[in-house]
């Protein structure tokens, strides 16, 4: 038995606002949140259905494409309603056979693809991008706010400035320099801090705001925004919150030196190289295996080396990553369940070993989170090795 009673809801808010437009009834869905990525969902409704018979001039404004997020969320015990995976609507499938609409969505940091740092509220052409004297989390912050949140757009009626909240800009020594004629995106941007040599996670958590009722998104970086679970995942012991545990293993990436290719071409082109650290465990038998990436809106000679070692550490095993069920009333800590497992959070496992791995303990790192209505009383969870 369940011991505590999990409800599921959704409602359509306004991308630009965040102000909650109705609450909506999908047959069903299937959606994930992600960390340092775009995570995705489908939600599925039978307009002909009691509850959803509402005018098509209705419909047509709710499942409006990218004006509208549909946003799932969770309570517990009839308790308030907390966000779970918010997505801008981008696709639509109907059948007027059926009476079936179903909808596809894609989370917040889709739109950093879309937004360019040239880009101002009446499409003038913006000067360059120069920031200097922030940490690399500062940095993404600073970039952000000239992406989404503009402090002179604050308080005036525009279409720039989207409902996002952004850490402090803390001071350091990092450098951004964008100049307009490279059109670089905010994904771009924001890829090359993240992967950078001990660069921030990125999340976009959805969350709603108790005040005033609407939704908005607050974007995290890094530690230490994101937690230790308080408890250990014994996967050997006769009870854990854990379902069909699983992982792949891929080494089609594996290398043993980058060659960061940055701005220019033919003798101009510069580059930056990633070598293997002696430090670094050694693999008994790998031969010399080199691959480039490209950074092509860095010309710095040392930064274009930090990219190219921070992609090399990234390739230098075999990426494990494992899967799982997670059982979303199971109490997991001190007023934590399953189903408040979210990414960025760490997982220390203990495991007595199988057929196929010996007897560990390691840290685990939750990079994606998703739900299946078919899977009623489990989220999958996706896990990487600290």
């Amino acid at each position: 038995m369940n011991p505590i009673d999990i409800t599921w809801h959704h409602d359509i808010v306004s991308t630009l606002t965040g102000e909650l437009i109705q609450p909506v009834y999908p047959s069903s869905w299937n959606w994930r949140t992600v960390l340092n990525g775009i995570g995705d969902g489908s939600h599925t409704f039978h307009l002909r259905n009691a509850r959803n018979k509402l005018a098509p001039e209705t419909w047509q404004d709710l499942l409006g494409k990218v004006n509208r997020t549909l946003v799932t969320s969770y309570s517990i015990n009839r308790g308030p309603k907390i966000a779970k995976y918010a997505g801008i609507l981008i696709n639509e499938r109907w059948s007027r056979t059926t009476g079936i609409s179903t909808v596809t969505s894609k989370e917040f940091r889709y739109l950093a693809d879309l937004r360019y740092f040239m880009m101002t509220n009446n499409y003038e052409v913006a000067p360059h991008v120069f920031e200097a004297g922030y940490s690399k989390g500062g940095l993404l912050t600073r970039l952000w706010q000239l992406l989404f949140r503009r402090p002179e757009l604050e308080g005036i009626p525009n279409a720039f400035n989207l409902p996002i909240r952004l850490p402090p800009a803390t001071a350091g020594s990092e450098i951004a320099d964008y100049k307009k004629w490279t059109l670089t995106t905010g994904e771009e941007a924001t890829s090359a801090i993240q992967d950078s040599f001990n660069g921030p996670d990125v999340y976009i958590e959805p969350m709603w705001d108790t005040e005033t009722g609407n939704f908005y998104w607050q974007a995290k970086w890094g530690n230490p925004e994101f937690p230790e679970l308080p408890f250990d995942v014994q996967v050997s012991a006769r009870q854990h919150p854990l379902h069909e545990l699983s992982f792949t293993e891929d080494g089609s990436k594996v290398v043993t030196g980058i060659f960061g290719v940055g701005k220019g071409s033919d003798e101009d082109m510069r580059l930056g190289f990633g070598i293997y650290d002696p430090a670094w465990p050694s693999r008994d038998g790998m031969p010399v295996i080199d691959a480039t990436e490209s950074f092509k809106n860095e010309s710095d000679p040392a930064k274009l080396n930090s990219l190219a070692m921070a992609a090399l550490k990234a390739r230098i095993a075999p990426i494990r990553q494992y899967e799982s069920g997670l059982r979303a009333a199971a109490p997991v800590g001190a007023g934590v369940y399953g189903v408040d497992v979210k990414p960025g959070w760490k997982m220390p496992f203990e495991d007595a070993g199988d057929e196929r791995f010996p007897a560990s303990t390691s840290m685990q790192y939750v990079i994606g989170v998703g739900h299946n209505s078919e899977s009623k009383h489990f989220l999958t969870v996706d896990y990487q090795q600290v």
